[in-house]
């Protein structure tokens, strides 16, 4: 067990062997010792030269003990608060000696010394005044300490120790291992030490030797059943989480064609539309024309896959119409006759939520309808590819449906079939 303190008046007090002495302006790293007492309980901090009882001489060592409190990694922390001494301010020459104009017990300016001084040091702060003044004692193990104040604050983690007969919290959890003590702990190295052992060492057990562990007892056997059938149902239980997770990913990677555009909108659909279409479009070649071309035996599909932030524009029904008569072209030079329908699968308002969206103005309906333009909003083709997935209607369905329907696909087109 390594034990620092740290406080203005530590560095050579003797009768502390072994534990590690370090004044507030120069510590040693936190995290080389198991235990590091930060100490307030010290009559030569409680002096500010200056004429205020909101600082002390010390006051930027304590912020920078603080920040080292936040940096540690491992090690315990103790923050020891102070006795009622008496708070020494306004120096001034006094022949060959010191004076101060003005000198008063902590206890008197007790919410300014919390919030302004002791706060310099506590990680974490506490915003509020948590303690209060009054004598008292409390015993740990066979020792009794003394402490002139207690705590009230309702926002610590755990109290260790109270006062005896009166009950008043004198040691708190502040944070993770950070313990805030009243108890005037560092009279001498035996009343630390116990403090430590008693109230935060891990106690040490004996170790059950191997062959203790091979005796039977009582039901051992009926618990050893119990554990192993509970672990092989939590195995699976969580072997079934980890597989709805999975699933939920999927689900999310469809759903994301009601905000997304570019390869990624481009992406997931394609492998909406190889089980719709019965497809593969994994050998698509993008030629920087149309988006897609789906080649069945009833019919050819050509078409364009956007995310836009607006609305169905003219210019976006135009622009499939284009890869369209492009392709027809293709097809007379070749000597080639098709059914060729065209497909505008379009995300419009993508940076809206659902209900938010505008319905596709009647204007693009009708020039998709004059152009034998389908318009598929990502919306509706979500909702087709759940009904594919329930069984609901098939991949013959949405081939007929594409290639029969102009204008603006709604879901009711399945019905007609």
């Amino acid at each position: 067990m390594t034990i620092q303190i740290i406080g203005e008046g530590w560095g050579k007090k003797p009768g502390f062997d072994g534990i590690t002495q370090s004044p507030l302006s120069s510590p040693r790293s936190l995290d080389e010792f198991d235990y590091n007492i930060i100490s307030l309980n010290d009559e030569k901090l409680w002096i500010n030269n200056s004429n205020s009882f909101e600082s002390v001489n010390s006051s930027n060592d304590l912020r920078s003990v603080s920040s080292m409190v936040k940096n540690r990694t491992k090690s315990i922390v103790v923050y020891v608060m102070p006795q009622n001494f008496i708070f020494y301010c306004h120096k001034y020459p006094l022949g060959n000696k010191i004076g101060y104009y003005r000198h008063l017990p902590i206890k008197d300016e007790l919410t300014t010394v919390w919030n302004r001084i002791i706060n310099d040091v506590l990680y974490p702060k506490i915003s509020i005044n948590a303690l209060f003044f009054e004598n008292t004692r409390t015993i740990i193990g066979s020792q009794e300490y003394t402490a002139d104040f207690y705590f009230n604050y309702p926002g610590c983690k755990k109290i260790f120790t109270k006062s005896k007969a009166s009950e008043k919290a004198t040691t708190i959890l502040l944070y993770e291992k950070t313990i805030v003590t009243t108890l005037n702990i560092t009279t001498d190295r035996e009343s630390l030490v116990n403090f430590i052992q008693q109230l935060l060492s891990p106690k040490e057990k004996t170790p059950i030797p191997e062959w203790a562990r091979e005796i039977q007892f009582g039901d051992d056997a009926e618990q050893h059943t119990i554990i192993s059938d509970r672990e092989e149902t939590i195995a699976k239980a969580q072997a079934d989480i980890e597989a709805a997770k999975q699933k939920l990913a999927e689900n999310e990677k469809y759903k994301s064609i009601l905000y997304t555009n570019g390869d990624e909108l481009v992406h997931v659909v394609f492998s909406i539309l190889d089980q719709l279409l019965d497809c593969d479009l994994s050998h698509f070649v993008d030629e920087k024309k149309e988006d897609f071309l789906i080649q069945k035996e009833s019919c050819t599909f050509i078409g364009e896959i956007k995310g836009v932030t607006s609305n169905v524009r003219n210019e976006h029904v135009s622009q499939v119409d284009v890869h369209y008569q492009s392709y027809m072209d293709k097809l007379q030079e070749e000597n080639r006759t098709e059914n060729v329908s065209q497909l505008l699968i379009i995300n419009p308002f993508r940076t809206k939520a659902l209900s938010e969206r505008e319905p596709v103005h009647e204007q693009q309906i009708a020039l998709a309808q004059r152009n034998g333009c389908l318009i598929i909003e990502t919306s509706t083709l979500l909702r087709v590819y759940e009904k594919f997935l329930k069984g609901d209607i098939s991949s013959a369905q949405c081939v007929n449906t594409f290639s029969i329907n102009t204008g603006l696909l709604e879901e009711s087109a399945f019905d007609q079939q």
